[in-house]
């Protein structure tokens, strides 16, 4: 039996129970086995991994494990660019249903489909280029995952918050251009083409209307606008 020495530095601690006394860990194994397999065998995905050091020295994850060595595995900071592609657009897992309408009410591109499973997910997010944002961590290990992140909170505005700060996207945010709904582009329209849809008192206090042309969803500035355009005042003030 091999052994060595694995080191979490940061964030990657998150992944390890509250009660580890450490963040050194060893790791026995037999065989050849890689880093990234062992890192990955104590809940860090390799999404998460920024880069690690083997007695100090700079080495790859998918080279083979030396035995009686010291891995220090270091996390992406956030803001690094390495960690999304060039146009931001996630993939969500059904858990995060309300993080998914937060992020699309602030004009992101977010694929959300309830009932998908962990092979889905995995490959809409490699062949379309698009974050996996899930509290699943063994999602995240699948092989053609590339861009990926464990969500730690569990409030859905926190967890907005979380993402907005981990891809430095406070800048890139366009409120109420995109339907929260279905995900598709918003359409300002005029108020007589939906009035027969509108409720007696939403036709006597509005006069501004959004309309979503996939889902004819009718959107206007009501109680639920003002509340989140609050909140987001606020976080962009102290982003």
């Amino acid at each position: 039996m091999k052994e060595l020495k694995i080191r979490l530095i940061g964030a990657l601690n998150d992944f390890l129970p509250k009660d580890h006394p450490e963040p050194t860990i060893r790791v026995a194994f037999q065989g050849s086995q890689t880093y990234k397999h062992l890192i990955e065998s104590l809940g860090v995905p390799h999404p998460e991994i920024a880069e690690i050091r083997v007695n100090g020295n700079p080495d790859e994850v998918n080279q083979i494990a030396l035995e009686d060595c010291t891995v220090e595995v270091f996390p992406y900071q956030p803001g690094d660019p390495r960690i999304r592609p060039e146009v931001i657009r996630f993939v969500l897992d059904g858990h995060l249903g309300k993080l998914t309408s937060y992020l699309r009410l602030l004009g992101f591109d977010v694929d959300y489909r309830y009932d998908a499973d962990d092979p889905t997910l995995a490959e809409i997010s490699a062949t379309e280029n698009r974050i996996l944002l899930t509290r699943d961590r063994g999602l995240l290990k699948r092989n053609q995952v590339h861009f990926g992140y464990w969500i730690r909170a569990q409030d859905p505005r926190q967890q907005l918050v979380e993402v907005i700060r981990r891809y430095g996207m406070a800048g890139e945010i366009l409120p109420f251009s995109r339907c929260p709904k279905c995900n598709g582009v918003l359409h300002t329209v005029e108020k007589a083409a939906v009035l027969p849809n509108l409720l007696p008192q939403t036709r006597v206090y509005y006069d501004r209307f959004w309309q979503c042309p996939d889902c004819g969803q009718i959107y206007w500035q009501g109680s639920h606008y003002q509340h989140l355009q609050t909140w987001l005042n606020g976080f962009l003030a102290n982003p």
